[in-house]
C-alpha cells in the first residue's frame, strides 16, 4: 500500500504540482503585491516579537531576530499546513468528482502549496536573516 502511494507521487508530479500552482496563482489574483505580501507580514511580525522579547529580556534585538525568524517562517508552514489540511478535500470537491484523479493528489497538492511559501519566506527573508548572524557574530 505504501508503495502504491509512493508511485502514485511520482508518476502525477504534474498534476499536484500544476494543481499547488494555481492555488497560488488563485491566491494572489486579486492583490497588486501578490506574494510580497505574506513576506510583509512575516518581516513585521519577526521585527515587532524581536523589539518586545528583546525590551522584556534586556537583551540586543539583532540577536533574538534570527531565532524569532526561523521559529515564526517554520511555524507558518506548519500552521497553514494544518489548517488547509482540515478543508483540503472540501475545496477541491468539484475536481475530485469530476475527474479520475486519487485522493491522495490533494495531500501533496496541499503539501506542495505550502513548500512553495516556505521556500518564498526563506529565501525572501534569508538576507535579512544573513546580516542579522553577520551582525550577531560580532557583537559576540
Amino acid at each position: 500500500m505504501k508503495w502504491h502511494t509512493f508511485r502514485i507521487l511520482i508518476g502525477s508530479r504534474s498534476v499536484w504540482s500544476h494543481l499547488g500552482w494555481r492555488d497560488l496563482k488563485v491566491r494572489y489574483a486579486n492583490s497588486v503585491i501578490g506574494p510580497w505580501w505574506s513576506v510583509a507580514n512575516l518581516v513585521v511580525v519577526v521585527s515587532s516579537s524581536s523589539l518586545a522579547v528583546s525590551f522584556i529580556s534586556m537583551s540586543n534585538t539583532l540577536s533574538v531576530l534570527p531565532r524569532i525568524a526561523v521559529g515564526y517562517i517554520f511555524w507558518t508552514f506548519i500552521s497553514s499546513s494544518l489548517l488547509e489540511s482540515a478543508w483540503s478535500f472540501q475545496n477541491a470537491k468539484g475536481v475530485l468528482l469530476n475527474t479520475e484523479i486519487h485522493e491522495v493528489l490533494v495531500v501533496y497538492q496541499l503539501v506542495w502549496r505550502n513548500m512553495v511559501v516556505f521556500a518564498h519566506n526563506l529565501v525572501s527573508d534569508g538576507k535579512i536573516l544573513a546580516q542579522c548572524f553577520k551582525h550577531t557574530s560580532k557583537c559576540g
